[in-house]
C-alpha cells in the first residue's frame, strides 16, 4: 500500500501538483498512533530541519519478545548505516518529498520491511534522519509482524543496503571517469 501511495505521489509531483518542500506523513492503520500528535511531530521535524523523521514508540505496553526483536532490528539497521536507530520499525513517519524520488529508485516495500527500508535508504543516501521523537502508544496490537517477518525484514534490509551501496559505488565510479 505504501509503495502504491508513494508511486501515486511521485506521479502527481511530476505533474507539478506538489512542491519539493511538501512532506508525506505515514501512519499505521491499526489505530496505535494518535493522529492528533502529528502537528507536534511536524513542528519537531521543521525545527530540526529534517528530511526523514521516524517516531520512536514507547514500548511500555509491549511484550518483552517484541521489544527485544525491535531492538535487534534497530541494532542491525544501525550497524548497516552507522546511524543510531532506536525504533526502526515505527509506522509513524514524516518524509520530505525530495527524499521520495531517491527512495523509489531502491525501495521494495515488501510487507513489514517498508519502515526499515525507509530509514536505511535515507541514512545511506545522506538525508537528515531522526529517530528520537518519542510517542506514546496507548495499546499493544496483537497482530502484526511475526517471527517469519523478522527474517523477511532482514533480507530486505540487506537488499536495500546492497542496492544503494552498489548505486553509490557506480555513481562514484562514473564521476571518477
Amino acid at each position: 500500500a505504501l509503495l502504491q501511495g508513494f508511486n501515486f505521489i511521485s506521479d502527481e509531483y511530476e505533474k507539478g501538483k506538489f512542491s519539493h518542500e511538501d512532506v508525506i506523513i505515514t501512519i499505521d492503520a491499526d489505530g496505535q498512533h494518535d493522529p492528533d500528535k502529528i502537528k507536534d511531530m511536524y513542528e519537531y521535524f521543521n525545527k530540526n530541519m529534517l528530511d526523514v523523521l521516524i517516531a520512536q514508540r514507547d514500548f511500555s505496553n509491549y511484550p518483552k519478545y517484541k521489544i527485544i526483536r525491535n531492538r535487534l532490528m534497530s541494532l542491525i539497521a544501525s550497524s548497516l548505516v552507522r546511524f543510531k536507530f532506536v525504533d526502526i520499525e515505527c509506522g509513524l513517519r514524516i518524509l520530505k518529498l525530495t527524499f521520495l524520488e531517491d527512495l523509489l529508485n531502491h525501495y521494495v516495500g515488501y510487507r513489514y520491511s517498508c519502515a526499515g527500508e525507509i530509514g536505511i535508504a535515507a541514512s545511506l543516501l545522506g538525508y537528515r534522519v531522526d529517530n528520537r521523537y518519542k510517542i506514546r502508544v496507548p495499546y499493544y496490537r496483537k497482530r502484526g509482524p511475526n517471527f517469519i517477518d523478522f527474517f523477511i525484514n532482514l533480507i530486505f534490509y540487506f537488499l536495500i543496503f546492497l542496492k544503494i551501496k552498489f548505486y553509490l559505488y557506480t555513481k562514484k565510479s562514473s564521476i571518477a571517469r
